[in-house]
């Protein structure tokens, strides 16, 4: 797991807004920020594609320059995002607006982005070629299916 410095500090607060497509995250968000002398980070996988604007419920250009909007708009559609890559992005952003002793809200409907965000990513440095080596084994014997009724069972 990732360590997550901002999320340490007290004096550091976060705050996610987050659900489906359409039920005011955008109106509640603003308020809030505005409120609260804020900044939104958007949190969802298709308004941070430039040229798609039909079906994403972005903000408005209006809305964005009412409160500033960051990680709408980042990137073209033939590039791709992952988890990840969002989660760095968006903690570059949250320190920036740290930085200018502003609130951070975080806001969409991608809770595996928010997730990636907010605990961090698993990332597996420890591997057992001998574990491999039997399951592979067990597999060859019995079939993979035998192995997935295993995870199923723990």
């Amino acid at each position: 797991m990732e360590k997550k410095a901002w999320m340490s500090d007290e004096k550091s607060k976060v705050v996610v807004i987050c659900g489906p497509t359409g039920i005011g995250k955008t109106a509640v968000s603003l308020e809030i920020a505005d409120r609260f002398c804020g900044e939104i980070i958007g949190a969802d996988s298709m308004q941070i594609y430039r040229y798609m604007d039909i079906g994403t419920a972005k903000p408005t250009r209006d809305e964005r320059a009412r409160i500033p909007h960051h990680m709408i708009d980042l990137i073209n559609p033939d590039e791709s995002m992952d988890v990840a890559r969002f989660a760095t992005l968006a903690r570059q952003e949250i320190s920036h607006i740290f930085e200018k002793a502003v609130t951070p809200f975080v806001v969409g409907g991608t809770g595996l982005y928010i997730k990636g965000l907010v605990h961090g990513l698993f990332r597996a440095k420890f591997r057992n070629p001998s574990v491999r080596r039997q399951m592979e084994e067990e597999a060859a014997l019995y079939g993979v299916g035998a192995l997935h009724r295993q995870l199923k069972i723990s």
